[in-house]
């Protein structure tokens, strides 16, 4: 029993001397932690990680967990930007980061997830170049918008030669197909708009004319390769057009009939197809044998095939009644 309570004293002994020595540990611990030095090195090791998570979103993609952190950044830049012009010149930069990633996408993901990715990248890309659009606008109408206007104008077009050239890669779906077509279409558009406004700002007629000039020559370009499509026609008749006004010093008028030419070539395929489908339904249509005429024709042949001689005069009676019925 003595040996027991001996036992059982020398376990509280220990006891109180590890939590003597833990104590001492730890009050060891706070008084360096609190030290200025230690307080800063915390300080730095927090900031680290955070500058890690944010170089980790600046190179995420969609379906990444830091992708949402990367979108948000974008807004905070967008928000803490007032003027147009940073607005326009942020919005363009948003809009190649999603033509990169459109391309690591291509590139590395081939599961039945990527349609989904590229249509949710490519319809931010339609916001953005929108967007874009719709500063230059703005700077239009208050002057001044030329430098803008350039930059936007050459950044779109080659947005969409980067579209155009992924299309084969990426048009896995219909659904795909369609938000690429738009997305294509979009950054058309704003090239577009932005050479508009440099015609309209320009005071130099030189600069203007060698802009719409290029852009005549590119779309001359495209229609070529269009081949003997529905539109080839109907878009080389309009930049032939455009180069006549051109010459003529009609740059407007140029701008009008290359903007015709450029829809023509970027019609998205699914209308095209309509459109064949359409206009075969209309030849069927005008093909049809009117059943009158056709009763007609009967009792003609019927009448000339037979040993019987039947007057010409009720033949044609014949024939007008059945068509007049």
């Amino acid at each position: 029993m003595s040996e027991i309570q001996v036992s059982a004293k020398t376990k509280a002994g220990l006891g109180k001397s590890l939590e003597a020595i833990l104590e001492g540990v730890l009050g060891q611990f706070r008084h360096v932690i609190m030290q200025p030095a230690v307080a800063m090195l915390v300080m730095l090791a927090v900031f680290t990680s955070s500058t890690l998570a944010v170089n980790g979103a600046f190179y995420s993609l969609p379906g990444d967990s830091l992708y949402p952190v990367k979108l948000g950044l974008e807004k905070l830049q967008v928000a803490v930007n007032i003027a147009d012009e940073e607005k326009a010149t942020l919005r363009l930069e948003f809009a190649r980061n999603r033509l990169n990633e459109l391309d690591r996408l291509v590139a590395q993901n081939d599961n039945g997830e990527l349609d989904q990715h590229v249509n949710a990248l490519l319809s931010r890309f339609n916001q953005d170049i929108s967007l874009v659009r719709a500063h230059v606008e703005r700077q239009s109408e208050q002057g001044n918008v030329l430098k803008l206007a350039q930059s936007v104008d050459s950044n779109s077009t080659e947005f969409a030669k980067k579209l155009k050239a992924n299309k084969s890669k990426i048009a896995k779906s219909s659904e795909s197909k369609s938000v690429l077509d738009q997305a294509t279409a979009e950054a058309e558009s704003t090239s577009l708009a932005a050479l508009r406004a440099v015609v309209d700002d320009s005071s130099d007629g030189t600069l203007a004319i060698a802009m719409v000039g290029g852009r005549i020559d590119t779309v001359a370009a495209e229609i070529e390769a269009l081949a003997a499509s529905n539109n080839s026609a109907s878009a080389q008749a309009e930049i032939d057009a455009a180069r006549l006004l051109l010459d003529e010093g009609d740059v407007d008028g140029a701008l009008d009939k290359l903007e015709s030419a450029s829809k023509l070539v970027n019609q998205p395929e699914e209308e095209l197809d309509e459109g064949v489908s359409e206009g075969s339904e209309d030849a069927e249509t005008e093909t049809e044998v009117n059943p009158e005429l056709e009763a007609a024709a009967d009792v003609i042949q019927q009448a000339t095939s037979t040993d019987i001689e039947i007057p010409e005069e009720v033949v044609s009676e014949t024939t007008e009644e059945l068509i007049g019925e």
